[in-house]
């Protein structure tokens, strides 16, 4: 079982937005651990101000993550239409089959009453 999720992951597609994933998620790790003390404003306008910054971080890593679930649902939209693809392969490889074998005894019970 593993070895077939290994073979059907599509590492290209994952390999091509690995660094996208990794710049958002060092950004969103940096962005996360700032300490409290950066926090703590001296006076009323220098916590006006932070509060500022802090309401325009949510929403630039808004953005970003918004951007990131839209590259997700790209992804997922791709995998889909490859697993579409891949349904309909097998089943016309599973008529195929069903055909080829039918044929075959076919033949077997035609060999069979001639000899």
């Amino acid at each position: 079982m593993w070895m077939w999720a290994l073979r059907t992951v599509p590492w290209r597609m994952l390999l091509r937005h690995a660094p996208t994933i990794v710049e958002a998620a060092h950004r969103y790790y940096t962005g996360a651990r700032r300490t409290a003390d950066d926090h703590a404003p001296a006076s009323p306008s220098r916590a006006r101000d932070e509060l500022e910054r802090a309401v325009d971080r949510l929403e630039q890593r808004e953005v970003e993550q918004a951007r990131i679930v839209a590259d997700l649902a790209k992804q997922v939209a791709e995998m889909t239409t490859a697993l579409e693809v891949i349904r309909a392969r097998l089943t016309i490889a599973l008529w195929g089959v069903a055909i080829s074998g039918g044929v075959a005894l076919l033949f077997l019970v035609l060999a069979l009453a001639r000899g």
